[in-house]
């Protein structure tokens, strides 16, 4: 049924008005955008393996960064990609873990954290994620302000740390 509902986005279809949906409606518009050139199934597919595709590169990366054995990341990206190939179907579930992947890859990089554009992609990515779904997404988004206030190590970390939450909420 995703398939039918982003095809009829691509058709002109507006969401809540022409489509039933219970859910917030920006997967539908993303998946919507390549079916806007060529509306049939194998272009849905197209975009799910690239979106699987993107989020195997981001586990491995995340995988990468955390176990500096060489070993271990591609073990655990194999297991990834057999438990994966068994429910391979792009829906907004799909989505909202490419963002949280996005984020983890981000909080986990080595950038540094007090930049002003870095903390505003994580709200960003965040802010998407509540677009994506709405209960998780808001989980997400509380995460990522829990993350900074987890972060202050002494008083003068503190202001610091309330400019980047105030970055990350816009």
């Amino acid at each position: 049924w995703n398939f039918n509902i982003a095809k009829e986005i691509a058709k002109g279809g507006i969401a809540y008005k022409d489509i039933s949906l219970i859910t917030t409606p920006l997967f539908y518009y993303i998946a919507a955008i390549p079916l806007v050139c060529v509306n049939e199934l194998i272009v849905y597919r197209v975009l799910e393996a690239v979106v699987i595709t993107i989020m195997m590169f981001l586990v491995f990366k995340i995988f990468q960064k955390i176990n500096k054995n060489d070993f271990v990341p591609y073990v655990l990206l194999s297991v990834m990609i057999l438990l994966i190939n068994q429910i391979l179907a792009l829906n907004y579930n799909f989505l909202l873990v490419l963002w949280v992947l996005l984020i983890i890859n981000l909080e986990i990089s080595e950038i540094d954290k007090n930049k002003n554009w870095y903390n505003l992609l994580i709200g960003f990515i965040a802010g998407i994620s509540i677009l994506t779904k709405q209960t998780i997404g808001s989980f997400i988004a509380v995460f990522t302000i829990i993350l900074v206030v987890l972060d202050c190590n002494s008083k003068k970390d503190i202001k610091q740390n309330i400019k980047n939450i105030g970055f990350r909420i816009l």
